[in-house]
């Protein structure tokens, strides 16, 4: 039997599209428990049980191995931020929360697009695994479009054919996250298969309009990368996507503008994809009013975009 490679074993297992889920439960001193879950699965409908797994060497491990009761919450699209929080090591997980309580005391968390309240029946050994299997005594669910775990990244699904959605046609935010992952799905699919978080891709997109110390480099993503810069900048120049000179300057490197291209071409085929029941003048208007919204629109902009309108009345 040919040796198991455990890191290319995982990035397979990554080929597979689950939805995001999160569990959670009150431990015996009464505090709240919750970790993000991608393993979650139906197990019978009559009666009706779901499953889940958690590593042994989770924080977590001990509270759920001693509880009688948890509760499987199926984030929508739009939870991206709390998939995030309770994936994170973080303590303060429920801070701020609004959250509902079940009958046995476990934490419910809102705006889901299904929830399970279920009683554990069973627990398995299963290798670095503890495999749990509950009995559903409540759900709720609501036709909200499912948060999706793809590749090692968030991605998302079609929107739900139904008018209890049509509300969100209105909403500005939904419209903006929507196209935002509309254009980055494939992107994202690239940035995984060669091993480049979004952080990184960040820094070399910085690299390729100019070239940068670090220091330029930490105060522009201070607030915008969920790692240090420096450790950021350290891998790029090991993976030779970056290089730095005596002097502490950085550069892209060869591969690393060849890298971005790359990308950037599967961003702007997507795009194009995306935009062809549009107009070239609208695509035009388009970016120049999410320019204006995001504060980088150019003076010209404005009066472009005046000549663009001015058949229909003006801006």
């Amino acid at each position: 039997m040919p040796t198991i490679d455990i890191k290319e074993f995982r990035k397979a297992l990554g080929a597979f599209a689950t939805g995001v889920t999160i569990i959670t439960t009150r431990d015996a001193d009464g505090v709240d428990r919750g970790l993000t879950v991608n393993s979650f699965n139906s197990l019978s409908l009559d009666p009706p049980m779901v499953l889940w797994s958690l590593s042994k060497t989770s924080s977590a491990h001990g509270a759920f191995a001693k509880a009688a009761h948890w509760a499987v919450h199926v984030l929508a699209n739009e939870q991206e931020e709390l998939g995030v929080r309770f994936a994170s090591k973080r303590e303060d997980r429920f801070d701020g929360l609004p959250i509902e309580r079940s009958e046995s005391g476990i934490p419910l968390l809102l705006g889901c697009s299904a929830r399970f309240e279920c009683r554990k029946s069973f627990q398995y050994d299963g290798g670095d695994h503890v495999l749990f299997v509950g009995e559903v005594t409540d759900f709720q669910h609501e036709r909200r479009t499912p948060l999706v775990f793809h590749g090692g990244t968030f991605s998302t699904t079609s929107r739900f054919p139904t008018s209890d959605l049509d509300v969100l046609s209105s909403d500005l935010a939904y419209l903006l996250v929507r196209a935002f992952f509309l254009i980055r799905a494939p992107v994202s699919e690239r940035t995984s298969a060669v091993g480049l978080s979004l952080d990184k891709v960040h820094i070399l997109a910085l690299l390729m309009r100019c070239n940068r110390t670090r220091a330029t480099i930490d105060e522009y993503l201070r607030d915008s990368v969920s790692g240090p810069s420096q450790q950021l900048i350290d891998e790029l120049v090991a993976d030779n996507l970056i290089k730095e000179d005596g002097q502490s300057i950085v550069t892209l490197s060869d591969r690393g503008r060849a890298t971005l291209l790359e990308l950037v071409t599967i961003g702007q085929a997507r795009e194009a994809d995306i935009v062809t029941d549009l107009t070239p003048e609208e695509v035009i208007v388009l970016k120049i009013l999410l320019s204006r919204l995001t504060g980088s629109s150019a003076p010209a902009d404005r009066k472009l975009l005046e000549a663009l309108w001015a058949p229909a009345g003006g801006v």
